[in-house]
């Protein structure tokens, strides 16, 4: 079993289109082997074949648009998301049965918005700084 969690500084990462890390966890007959993996590129189309391409099982997350969550969906990926916690918090829960599968996207002040762009005021940055690409 391969789950990957969003990640930056210990934490799972909010943005799943722009997370610059990825914490890749390999469950191996009771063993965790783990690995922290750059992301070369930005976009949920880029993140979705990055995690298809190592063989991802689940992904633990926090803000996951429509389009990034049908793509994984489709590829038979379980994805918890609506989770900020340390990404190894989220793993034990996750490990433990803890963690409630996400049936949908999940996607804080963006619901209804096809290209956020950062001009919407429900980001992070407050939609000041561009850096929103949904």
């Amino acid at each position: 079993m391969v789950v990957a969690a969003t990640y930056k500084d210990g934490n799972i990462f909010q943005h799943f289109g722009t997370t610059p890390q990825f914490k890749i966890y390999r469950v191996e007959e009771g063993t965790i082997a783990q690995e922290i993996v750059d992301t070369t590129d930005t976009g949920h189309e880029a993140m979705a074949k990055f995690l298809i391409d190592r063989g991802v099982n689940a992904l633990i997350c926090d803000d996951i648009g429509a389009g990034a969550y049908k793509l994984l969906d489709d590829n038979n990926i379980e994805i918890y998301a609506g989770y900020s916690d340390p990404a190894d918090v989220c793993m034990v829960a996750y490990m433990h049965g803890n963690l409630v599968r996400a049936t949908s996207a999940v996607c804080q002040g963006h619901e209804g918005e096809e290209e956020c762009m950062g001009e919407c005021g429900n980001c992070h940055c407050g939609g000041d700084c561009g850096d929103c690409h949904w």
